[in-house]
């Protein structure tokens, strides 16, 4: 469950999916906070933990569109990347 490569050096690992999420809370939501754990547990096991760039897709379409839940890219730029900067577009 370690992802798979893409391109040397390039990991595609999963994203929350409210349609199919792999982990969920103890009331059936979605558990956006153990996606974030597994990102920083794959960055310490299956990389040099030297990471240039962690890419999201805000909308994933592989069999439909698939929005993550409001609070993941905000989290996922504290969480599994600290101490580096990250941008954001913001609305017009």
């Amino acid at each position: 469950m370690y992802g798979r490569v893409r391109a040397p050096g390039m990991h595609m690992v999963p994203r929350p999916n409210p349609y199919r999420p792999l982990w969920t809370k103890a009331d059936g939501t979605i558990d956006t906070d153990k996606y974030l754990e597994f990102y920083g547990e794959y960055i310490d096991r299956a990389t040099v933990n030297d990471v240039a760039g962690f890419v999201l897709e805000p909308i994933q379409g592989w069999g439909g569109s698939v929005m993550p839940p409001d609070d993941f890219f905000r989290s996922s730029a504290s969480s599994a990347m600290p101490g580096k900067s990250c941008s954001w577009p913001t609305k017009s």
